[in-house]
């Protein structure tokens, strides 16, 4: 399942990209990475989640993960980019981390 790793690797680097920019108060450059952002976590969710219906264990618990992805989007939703980026950073880069070691 290299083509998965791949994805979360990528997706990883990117949150690390977006929240870096936030962090930093360029709210305009992280934005526009968040954009990226999203993707790579779009293509890895797809993943992720074939690899689970396919009977995989990913050593995570997904409701875990929807949970964060919904967190994240009632961040984004109030423009709070700090809130956002923590939950990005500390806890979903943290769970990717996980399931990348997992499989």
């Amino acid at each position: 399942m290299r083509e998965l790793q791949d994805v979360i690797k990528d997706s990883i680097q990117s949150i690390d990209q977006t929240t870096k920019l936030f962090y930093q108060q360029k709210t305009k450059e992280g934005y526009e990475e968040l954009e990226s952002t999203l993707n790579f976590l779009a293509n890895t969710m797809d993943g992720i989640f074939t690899y689970i219906k396919a009977g995989k264990n990913i050593g995570a618990d997904e409701n875990k993960l929807v949970q964060l992805l919904t967190d994240s989007m009632n961040a984004m939703e109030k423009k709070d980019t700090i809130l956002l980026s923590d939950i990005l950073q500390y806890e979903l880069k943290e769970l990717l981390e996980n399931i990348l070691e997992v499989i």
